[in-house]
């Protein structure tokens, strides 16, 4: 779509776990650093864990470009469709026959290949991808393969790689054989933010672009927002470069990008903010004011669609920077073409996108992001 418009071969934030396009942080080559010293040690099994979208699959999709000629790998991909016996599956995994087979006939077929590649020199390793889905049971009997072996000599090795969920069942007492076996394991953590803007432009220049589309604002903004998980990232990214197409333009800004999220935020689609949670008295955050001895505290994942006054103060105080007195709060006029002001009951509720736009007007006339009594848009009292 706008691939030609750009100069890109490809879209560069695609969410197909494409290996070319894997980037080496320091925590993302460690990961793939130990999954590849797993393999070579033998270890007789390996754990990978990380977040939805940390970029797990796009590792092991890394190792297996790289994986030497003396190794044949099996991929189990599809875990949540495993029901009540795993071995069909590990068979299909490594292209055996398995249709109507009974477990027994299955076990067998399985011994018979993995003491075949033993004789031709050959290892053999299963990689388990989303492992957390399986059953107790289904990992138990992974587990037993492991004990296949002649003269010391392991048969397979395991791979398995799945969200934080695994970690959880692999400290069950039902399951603490398997864990005696883990000879390496590892947490694919989230990108920092300087990982972050590096990331997004190490995309765009493997695409085939030019990697000045998104500033360092624009990269601080989306790493906030994304808590830095690398799926979360190309969602946001992906969405400002159709925006920006969209409107004619090459460059993205923060108005473009802040524009992004909350759409794909009010959309109910994009998983980057949690909802603001409730007070013990059931009052929800749009109705809470100021206390005796401040403005209400949110962060910016907890921020509602409307604010009241103190809320807004606060909103603005910490994510522009632009001081405002408690008692006073300037708000753009909006005239005709704005969000109205919304009052739930006796207390005005200010529109988020409104105070950006007047935060945004503000920052950029006065250098030092505050505007002055006599020239700041008049204030909205309360009403009494």
């Amino acid at each position: 779509m706008y691939e030609e418009f750009y100069g890109f071969r490809e879209k560069p934030f695609s969410l197909n776990p494409d290996p070319n396009y894997l980037f080496k942080s320091r925590k993302h080559t460690k990961g793939l650093t130990m999954l590849e010293y797993g393999l070579a040690s033998e270890a007789s099994i390996v754990i990978l864990t990380g977040e939805v979208g940390s970029g797990k699959t796009t590792l092991t999709r890394k190792l297996l470009q790289r994986i030497s000629h003396d190794l044949t790998m099996g991929v189990m991909t599809h875990t949540s469709r495993v029901t009540d016996n795993i071995f069909p599956w590990i068979c299909h995994a490594f292209g055996l026959e398995h249709q109507g087979k009974d477990t027994v006939t299955l076990f067998e077929g399985l011994n018979n290949f993995l003491r075949a590649e033993h004789k031709a020199n050959r290892r053999v390793a299963l990689i388990v991808d989303e492992a957390q889905n399986l059953s107790i049971d289904d990992l138990d009997e992974i587990r037993m393969l492991s004990n296949i072996n002649v003269d010391d000599n392991l048969f397979m090795q395991l791979v398995l790689v799945g969200q934080p969920e695994l970690l959880e069942k692999l400290r069950l007492p039902e399951l603490r054989q398997l864990a005696q076996r883990i000879s390496v394991d590892y947490n694919l953590e989230a990108l920092s933010g300087p990982e972050t803007a590096l990331y997004i432009r190490h995309r765009i220049k493997v695409a085939g672009g030019t990697t000045d589309l998104f500033n360092d604002r624009c990269c601080t903004l989306v790493h906030r927002e994304s808590r830095g998980i690398p799926r979360l990232i190309n969602i946001i990214c992906d969405a400002a470069l159709v925006y920006a197409f969209a409107g004619g333009g090459r460059d993205i800004d923060e108005v473009l990008l802040k524009s992004v999220i909350h759409d794909r935020v009010l959309g109910g689609i994009l998983p980057i903010r949690k909802a603001a949670p409730k007070k013990s008295n059931g009052s929800s955050p749009r109705t809470e004011t100021a206390s005796a001895s401040g403005p209400t505290t949110l962060t910016l994942s907890e921020l509602p669609t409307r604010l009241t006054r103190a809320q807004a103060v606060e909103y603005l105080g910490r994510r522009h920077g632009i001081p405002i007195k408690e008692n006073t709060l300037y708000h753009r006029h909006m005239e005709d073409t704005g969000p109205p002001i919304v009052y739930f009951g006796r207390k005005p509720l200010y529109p988020v996108a409104g105070l950006d736009e007047w935060a945004e007007a503000a920052v950029s006339d006065q250098p030092s992001g505050a505007k002055d009594a006599d020239t700041a848009p008049p204030p909205i009292a309360e009403a009494s």
